[in-house]
């Protein structure tokens, strides 16, 4: 049926008639819940010679493993055949797959696709998450937010203020906007005048709204699009470990009697209130909360970071001066061949919890005892709150001093090579997702999980290639390399999402290393000139922070 009717119909003859330059096709997650449907069934049987299996037993992991690339191959054939049937109609034709290949699946894009897109209506983190992580790849991405701020083809328009933001999350790693809402849905259409009163015309403001953004977008287009990313500090977002998250959500699931029929009779996981066998992330989570509070804590750091796949850590991790390995718990052999070589020949790497089983242990100097969870300790004496710690005795390694002065459990610092691991037993980058600022409104001003972490950054990045912003934690840093030489610092301030109390800084603060004095340092947009100091192979400068109402950026020529 498909190959037989709909890719001829589709996606050829509905192309060779518009001749458009791009067909963007959307749903395509391939993350993966796993489907036992008859026909998955049986395709499956036929190529491995096996039936598929249902229960987890300590023998068959690597059969889940095989039947979870299964569903992605299967996938990706499919998306092969489309794509080729695309260009025998129009050569030259962008097809893009609307999320494959972006962070629900963290690996190389096959030939074929040629750039990374994804929606991301109104969620102000996971869309700076993806921005960040299609900035870090080698292939352009583009993200879609809407112009509402309840739902698509809804009827509350979003603010300026959060359109600016949306725009300034996305170009500012080289991304481009994606406007997509429906000004003109029908259905709202009709209802407006109840909500607004006569005369209301929704699709005007969001006109209004999309051309300022895209005035927005242009002033700094210059500054942003075929720019590259700086390699300082990596977050491992590891294909294994995310799709291991599949085979132990569908197992638990199975565990408690959670699958269902479906209406052909065929099993699948059953979600409250519909049948769901599609393709698509596990557990309704394209990323899981300890990644994104990585990515919180660096953010709020002011750290400059990108995220690397296994893929491209196995490539090369020149110019990394810090890993960090956030629940990584399983890895291919030879991420963890090129991990240990990376800090034997003198890298950092700060690792969390689970990591310890993905065969690293040797570098974090440690061994695994029983597990232990519920501990807990005191943040409001200046200590840190960390659920499922995992018990561990060190061997080599020394203890790390936390805040406070006071010794952090279950903490060691080991010296591998010429290189230094440091390994914390729980998860910690739950725990931060569970308080930071962005996600939820912590109580008080103080923060001592987020100026913990902060600690262990600096000590384990080397003082000479330090980059550094003294700001408000609620304004992010990412570092980009432009054409001609150029080195782009750009400040996106993202007030508009912090939760938590607030403070105000009124000069915000950069330091980092170029290679030679620079010719000038200007605010862009607006080519306003700034004042430096060049000293030992290191450019500092202040900048008033009014003038970072939204999102500028530092060129050094």
């Amino acid at each position: 049926m498909v190959r037989e009717r709909v890719i001829p119909e589709k996606y050829y003859q509905l192309p060779l008639r518009l001749n458009p330059d791009q067909v963007w096709i959307d749903e395509c997650v391939i993350g993966v819940n796993l489907c036992w449907c008859p026909y998955c069934t049986a395709l499956y049987k036929e190529k491995y010679h096996s039936d598929p299996p249902i229960e987890l037993t300590d023998n068959n992991y690597a059969e889940w493993e095989q039947w979870v690339t299964f569903h992605r191959d299967c996938y990706k054939e499919w998306m092969k055949d489309v794509y080729d049937s695309i260009q025998r109609a129009v050569p030259g034709t962008l097809v893009t797959f609307n999320h494959s290949y972006f962070m629900e699946q963290p690996e190389t894009p096959p030939e074929f696709v040629k750039n990374l897109s994804a929606d991301i209506h109104n969620d102000h983190l996971e869309l700076g998450l993806y921005a960040r992580y299609g900035g870090s790849q080698p292939l352009p991405f583009d993200l879609m937010p809407g112009l509402g701020d309840d739902i698509w083809a809804g009827i509350h328009p979003k603010s300026l203020e959060k359109i600016y933001n949306d725009v300034a999350l996305i170009t500012a790693h080289g991304g481009r906007w994606n406007i997509g809402e429906y000004p003109t849905a029908f259905t709202t259409l009709r209802k407006e005048p109840q909500y607004r009163g006569d005369g209301y015309r929704r699709a005007d403001i969001y006109m209004d709204l999309a051309g300022k953004g895209a005035a927005f977008a242009r002033d700094r287009q210059v500054f942003c699009q075929n720019t590259r990313p700086v390699p300082y500090v990596a977050v491992l977002h590891a294909a294994r470990t995310h799709y291991a998250h599949v085979i132990k959500n569908t197992t638990s699931v199975n565990e408690k009697g959670g699958y269902g029929m479906t209406t052909d009779g065929s099993l699948s996981r059953s979600d409250t209130g519909k049948i769901n066998s599609r393709v698509f992330w596990p557990n309704n989570k394209p990323v899981y909360d300890n990644v994104i509070g990585a990515y919180e804590s660096l953010l709020e750091n002011h750290v400059h970071f990108n995220f690397i796949t296994e893929d491209l850590l196995q490539k090369s991790l020149e110019g990394v001066r810090l890993l960090i390995l956030p629940e990584q718990f399983s890895l291919d052999n030879a991420t963890v061949e090129s991990i240990r070589r990376y800090v034997a020949e003198g890298g950092a790497v700060l690792a969390t919890g689970s990591t310890l089983d993905a065969g690293l242990t040797d570098v974090f100097g440690v061994v695994p005892e029983s597990p232990q969870t519920g501990l807990h300790a005191d943040i409001a004496d200046g200590t840190v709150v960390l659920d499922n710690l995992r018990s561990v005795r060190t061997t080599t390694a020394t203890a790390v001093k936390a805040c406070s002065e006071k010794d952090f459990p279950l903490i060691t610092k080991n010296r591998y090579g010429k290189g230094v691991a440091l390994y914390i037993a729980g998860d910690i980058y739950q725990e931060y997702f569970n308080r930071s600022g962005y996600s939820y409104r912590p109580e008080g001003n103080g923060d001592p999980l987020r100026e913990f972490l902060n600690s262990l950054y600096h000590d384990l990045l080397p003082n000479n290639g330090k980059i550094t912003l003294q700001a408000d934690p609620w304004y992010e840093l990412t570092v980009r390399s432009g054409n001609n030489g150029k080195t782009l610092v750009h400040i996106i301030n993202r007030e508009i999402n912090w939760k938590a109390p607030k403070g105000k800084a009124s000069f915000i603060s950069v330091s980092l290393p170029v290679p030679q004095k620079p010719a000038q340092v200007t605010l862009e947009p607006g080519a306003e000139k700034l004042k430096f100091t060049f000293s030992g192979g290191r450019v500092d400068l202040t900048v008033d922070a009014e003038k970072i109402k939204y999102y500028r950026v530092i060129c050094i020529q």
